[in-house]
């Protein structure tokens, strides 16, 4: 009897502690998984706006160039029918370019969010955990893929500037990782050590 008391007081004296580690330990999951999720999310979204500001860039290069010819065919005085025929010529050029570019756009979109492109940017921010072969980190990401995939994917279709999380913000997320878990940890460990003490004073 006096064994099975001893077994009980241990198992209820535990109960405490496994609830906390248990709370740190869910708390350490979900940090993690938030800054594997926002890490692959700015990756794409920097692809996107790369691939955007190039179009942009093509069409303002090709926009100048139509009105630097209009402009010049004006200044030699040339005939209306010119610079009708270089105006006209231009609008469609520019007008054909930008409905090009908007194809190509929607392409990159949903090759962006295709799961081997949001693969490929799991291995480019976690190059070092790849390497590593770390088991952790590639369980996050069979988790997180499919709900990344359709919140990528909804964005894109909402159109507008993409939002992505900020270096410091993400600075957060990793001393959240390195320095207040470990030091909750510690806490709960003292914390225990304090109650553990008391039944052997009963």
């Amino acid at each position: 009897l006096e064994h099975t008391r001893d077994e009980v007081v241990d198992q209820v004296l535990q109960a405490p502690k496994r609830r906390i580690d248990n709370v740190i330990t869910n708390l350490y999951d979900c940090t993690a998984t938030l800054m594997l999720y926002s890490k692959i999310w700015n990756d794409t979204v920097s692809r996107y706006n790369k691939e955007w500001r190039g179009c942009r860039l093509q069409e303002f290069g090709m926009a100048s160039a139509a009105g630097l010819a209009f402009a010049g065919t004006n200044y030699l005085g040339l005939d209306a029918a010119v610079s009708g025929g270089v105006m006209a010529a231009s609008i469609l050029g520019v007008g054909g370019l930008v409905w090009y570019h908007q194809t190509q756009l929607s392409r990159v979109k949903e090759d962006l969010t295709s799961i081997d492109s949001l693969s490929v940017s799991f291995q480019r921010t976690h190059a070092r955990q790849v390497q590593d072969a770390d088991e952790y980190v590639a369980s996050l990401w069979q988790r997180v893929r499919g709900s990344l995939q359709s919140a990528l994917s909804s964005a894109f279709e909402d159109g507008g500037s993409l939002p992505t999380v900020s270096a410091s913000e993400l600075q957060k997320l990793q001393d959240i990782l390195d320095k207040d878990i470990p030091r909750l940890r510690r806490l709960a460990n003292e914390t225990q050590v304090g109650i553990a003490k008391a039944p052997s004073q009963v």
